[in-house]
């Protein structure tokens, strides 16, 4: 059993960084002053453990910075879930 779930914890940390590899980087890549504000804020709540709502229009990079707080957060090892309210 043992030999099992060191097996598949390795399966997951493969799939983990291939699909991190797929995905690509959640860094911010804009250097305006609303996008640093954007940056700043996500640097603010990340390590919080507070709810976080993301608005705006469509492709503005709702989910990018979703992600990239989840990335900065204590629950980075846990599963990103985006959830479309729009839908």
């Amino acid at each position: 059993r043992a030999a099992d779930w060191r097996q598949q914890t390795r399966k997951t940390q493969a799939l983990e960084t291939r699909l991190k590899a797929i995905e690509g980087s959640t860094e911010l890549v804009g250097q305006t002053a609303a996008m640093q504000q954007v940056a700043t804020l996500i640097e603010r709540v990340a390590p919080t453990d507070s709810s976080v709502l993301v608005l705006g229009e469509t492709g503005t990079g709702k989910e990018l910075v979703a992600r990239r707080v989840h990335e900065l957060s204590a629950r980075r090892e846990m599963p990103f879930v985006p959830v479309n309210c729009g839908a």
